[in-house]
């Protein structure tokens, strides 16, 4: 073969190459999740973007919105961001990376939120030896209604969680559980959703007073925490 003929042949299977990379695309299949539990959420609407640039914004279907939404686009190969807001009222992203003929199923996580940069100073970060402050959660559903309370104390350096009559002392992890929840609580107060019931939370400490109305049908923070502490929460019915 002679110099000439080997550079059209070099030219040639380079365009070869290039144009099949070019051609080269995947699709997107999106759930929306709660990390805490795995459990499927309400998909929201999102945005996708490639290269700085909006690519375009979905929003699923009713039907569709709980068993995950397939973008109906052909994304050449490359790196994306879905952007998302999560429960909190947060625009969260998360990066994608499309590969040739794949189906890349991308689970949001609607609880995400990053609680160290929070200005907000939970209770029991409050206390100081000899204090206690309270939780008390009231649930209203349209057949439903209870009231629960939880007590924390602090006493010589240890803390300690009461709920009915059950007492335990409480660990570093669970000491974080209970400062992430009141975060997550507070962020909650203004994102008020329409649903069969709500949870009227009371949180007192000293003569302070703090009333929250969560009812985003979505969070169920409180569930999670006693079920982290060791109990089980009353469970309203869900209509």
């Amino acid at each position: 073969m002679s110099v000439f003929s080997k550079k059209i042949y070099c030219l040639i299977l380079l365009f070869l190459i290039n144009s099949s990379v070019a051609g080269a695309t995947g699709s997107i299949e999106v759930f929306a999740i709660d990390c805490r539990t795995n459990e499927e959420r309400q998909l929201p609407e999102i945005e996708i973007f490639h290269n700085q640039h909006s690519y375009g914004a979905w929003r699923a279907k009713w039907q569709e919105s709980w068993d995950g939404l397939t973008v109906d686009e052909q994304f050449e190969e490359g790196v994306y961001y879905i952007e998302y807001k999560s429960i909190f009222g947060k625009i969260e992203r998360k990066k994608v990376t499309i590969l040739n003929g794949v189906k890349q199923k991308v689970y949001l996580c609607m609880d995400k939120l990053n609680h160290k940069k929070s200005q907000i100073t939970p209770l029991i970060d409050k206390l100081k030896n000899g204090e206690k402050y309270t939780i008390q959660n009231t649930f209203r559903g349209s057949i439903d209604y209870g009231i629960e309370s939880v007590i924390i104390k602090k006493n010589n350096g240890v803390y300690y969680a009461q709920f009915k009559k059950r007492q335990k002392r409480l660990s570093k992890k669970e000491i974080t559980l209970l400062r992430y929840f009141e975060i997550e609580l507070n962020l909650l107060r203004n994102r008020r959703k329409f649903c069969s019931w709500a949870n009227e939370f009371l949180l007192s400490y000293k003569q302070n007073r703090i009333e929250i109305i969560e009812s985003s049908c979505e969070w169920n923070g409180w569930g999670y925490l006693l079920k982290k502490l060791g109990w089980k929460a009353f469970e309203p019915k869900k209509t």
